[in-house]
Order: structure tokens, then C-alpha cells, then sequence
């Protein structure tokens, strides 16, 4: 009898012990999975959310080129480890490889993390693939080139065995995230910053841009001479995207820019009766709109037809009148 009790008792042991280790396992982790998407057409306050880093080579911030989302997804194991992938691609899901306007930018990392409430702090990556790949009119861009980790910025498919500065994509991170599994935001963990091929960070691009139209403005209020300079002519901005403007000289002649991508495109232009019309390289035009006083022009850009200015100026009179 005392035999049988004994065994019961070794047995109720292990029973205990294996109860335990299944409940830390179980404890360690969750099964989850966490995701959050930006595209240009979201409103300027919450793409100003997006970190400085988006875990792949380069960094786009805020600047999300029309027609291009950024997707982040993060799978959270019970095991306590984890998978990310970071991906620039196209919002229209009907672009295929081969397409000019064709993108796929996206890194793939694992590693290990934990989570306490709302916070999941990622270990940085342990293991992690990129790839760069893009139709004609991505990779004549040459904002898109640090995306690649080639030295002559050609498209490809690495992985941090044989290239180790991939891991340097995703840093150890701490996302704060919410029940419903949407990630809110995410900052580093450490002083590594992510973005091994970062350029200069777009806010300062941006403030650059605003201070610019800041003086423009005010030397339009101070002196409208200032504003109709042969040299200078009349720039029109674009309310929906920042990096992107319209130059209109005294000739006749326009010019449209977008500086981070490289592109230019020049035209001519004419007003009559209160209607702007600008016709581009390819002889197509465009018409403006008056809407309350503020003169509105849409702008296809040749290059691509997923790229579209949408220029207003309230002080349009002083330079076509």
C-alpha cells in the first residue's frame, strides 16, 4: 500500500511538473498577429506618425509616393518568437511585375520579443531577407536605388546570411499595439535607428519645403513683383503632397518637378477667359477650376499616370491677370 501511495505521489509529481512547464510555455507568448497600412491618400497628421524608419534599407517617412502603400505586419508566436515584413507596393493590386509603375520593396525578419500590456519590444533581427524589385518607371527613380544592396542600385533578392547588413533593417523595436491587432506606432529600441541606406530624413525635407512656401507667401504679400520674377515665375503647390510643385514662367513656358524622384517635365501654358490650360511633352492638356477664389489644377504626370499633382493657389491673379 505504501508502494502504491509513493507511486502516486512520483506520479502526481510529474503530472505537476509538466502542468508547470506547459503553463511558463503557454505564459512566454501569445499567438497574434498585429498589421498597419499608410498610403498617400491618408490625411498629412497620420502619415506625420510614421517613424523614421520603416525596416527596410531607405526610408520614405511620411513621403509615400502616389499610388504606393507601405504594409507592416508582425506575427507574434507563443514560442516567443516572431516574423516582420515591411513592404512598399503597389495600392492598385492589379500591377504585376513587368508594368513600369510595378513595385515590390520588402524586408522579412525574425527574431524573439515580449510583450507587456500594450507594448511589444522585437529583439532586433536574427535572421532577415530584402528584396527590391520594380518596373522601369521605380527604377529610374533615384529615390528608390538605397532600396537596393548592390552597389550600383540594380533590383535583387538578399539575404543577411550573405549579406549581414539586411539585419540592420529591423533594430530592436517597441510597437504599441491594440486589442483588435493594429499596430499604433513604433520607435526604437536602442539607439540603432534602422534604414542601412537612410538619406537625410524627410522632415527636414518637408520643413525645408515649408519654410519655402512661407516665404514665397510672404514675399507675395510684401511685393507681388517678387512673385511674377521672370527667373523666379509663379510656383503653384500641391495641399496633398508636399514634394511635388509647378513652375510657371512669363514666357508661356511651365515646368513640373518632383524633386526626390528625379522628375521634370516641361510644357507650355496659357490663360484666357479665367482658365489656365497647360499642355504637356506628350500634347495632352490640363484646365484649371476656380473654386471660391482658389484656382485648382489637376496634373497627370506623363511619366506615369500614377502620379498626379493637385496644385491651388489663392493668389493665382497676381501672376496670370
Amino acid at each position: 500500500m505504501k508502494k502504491g501511495k509513493k507511486l502516486l505521489g512520483l506520479l502526481l509529481g510529474v503530472i505537476m511538473i509538466f502542468g508547470l512547464v506547459a503553463c511558463s510555455g503557454s505564459a512566454k507568448g501569445v499567438n497574434k498577429t498585429y498589421t498597419v497600412s499608410y498610403d498617400n491618400s491618408m490625411d498629412t497628421a497620420v502619415l506625420d506618425t510614421i517613424a523614421d524608419y520603416q525596416f527596410v534599407a531607405a526610408e520614405l517617412d511620411s513621403l509615400i509616393p502616389y499610388g504606393v502603400v507601405l504594409d507592416v505586419t508582425l506575427v507574434l508566436k507563443k514560442d516567443g518568437t516572431y516574423s516582420l515584413e515591411s513592404k512598399f507596393a503597389n495600392l492598385d493590386s492589379n500591377a504585376v511585375a513587368g508594368d513600369p509603375e510595378f513595385l515590390d520593396i520588402n524586408v522579412k525578419a525574425t527574431g524573439t520579443y515580449t510583450m507587456e500590456e500594450d507594448k511589444v519590444t522585437i529583439s532586433a533581427a536574427e535572421s532577415a531577407t530584402a528584396t527590391y524589385q520594380g518596373g522601369a518607371y521605380i527604377t529610374e527613380q533615384g529615390r528608390f536605388l538605397p532600396f537596393s544592396f548592390n552597389e550600383d542600385g540594380s533590383v535583387g533578392e538578399w539575404s543577411s546570411d550573405s549579406v549581414p547588413e539586411v539585419l540592420a533593417c529591423v533594430p530592436a523595436t517597441i510597437f504599441t499595439v491594440t486589442d483588435d491587432g493594429a499596430i499604433t506606432i513604433w520607435e526604437a529600441g536602442s539607439e540603432a535607428k534602422g534604414n542601412p541606406h537612410a538619406t537625410p530624413t524627410n522632415a527636414a525635407t518637408k520643413d525645408a519645403t515649408t519654410d519655402a512656401a512661407a516665404t514665397t507667401d510672404a514675399a507675395t504679400t510684401t511685393d507681388a513683383a517678387a512673385t511674377t520674377d521672370a527667373a523666379a515665375g509663379f510656383v503653384m503647390k500641391s495641399p496633398e503632397w508636399d514634394v511635388v510643385n509647378m513652375t510657371f514662367q512669363a514666357d508661356g513656358t511651365f515646368k513640373f518637378e518632383v524633386p526626390d524622384y528625379s522628375i521634370t517635365e516641361e510644357g507650355t501654358w496659357i490663360y484666357t477667359d479665367g482658365v489656365l490650360t497647360v499642355t504637356k511633352s506628350d500634347g495632352s492638356t490640363a484646365e484649371s477650376t476656380i473654386d471660391n477664389g482658389i484656382m485648382k489644377l489637376s496634373y497627370v504626370s506623363v511619366t506615369s499616370d500614377q502620379m498626379i499633382g493637385n496644385f491651388e493657389s489663392t493668389d493665382w491673379n497676381t501672376f496670370f491677370e
